[in-house]
């Protein structure tokens, strides 16, 4: 009888080996890597669209500080200033992530970074001021 059981305890934990085996085969499978989606190039486009839309509020700036727009330009730089400064926190991070190829991060911080300067450039378009290309 000891032996009988002996050999049952053995069976299942031999096969409880084998489903392990299978489940720590498993596991590279589901955390492989993926390409990151986020390239070199599509940093350089929103780093450049970046450079551009600063450039165009810096002369917005300047004609507000020379008087030569309504005064009412402070107020709007003011609104837009909430985006720039969140601008300039996300490009170097994301920089970092693409660098380092941290794939979730930079979709995030991309995503985050495109969102920014849309609602940048709508705030802007609200005021009349032209940032970049229509």
């Amino acid at each position: 009888m000891k032996k009988f059981i002996l050999v049952v305890v053995l069976a299942v934990g031999l096969g409880g080996c084998e489903q392990l085996s299978m489940i720590l085969d498993a596991v590279p499978k589901v955390t492989a890597s993926v390409n990151n989606p986020v390239t070199k190039d599509m940093l350089n486009t929103v780093e450049n669209g970046a450079l551009v839309v600063f450039a165009g509020l810096k002369a917005y700036k300047k004609a507000c500080l020379e008087l030569a727009v309504p005064q009412s330009c402070r107020g709007t730089i003011q609104k837009i200033q909430v985006y720039t400064r969140k601008l300039t926190v996300i490009l170097p991070e994301l920089r970092a992530f693409v660098k380092d190829n941290d794939q979730v991060n930079a979709v995030l911080a991309y995503n985050a970074a495109i969102g920014l300067i849309a609602d940048l450039k709508t705030e802007a378009g609200r005021a009349n001021i032209q940032i970049g290309a229509k």
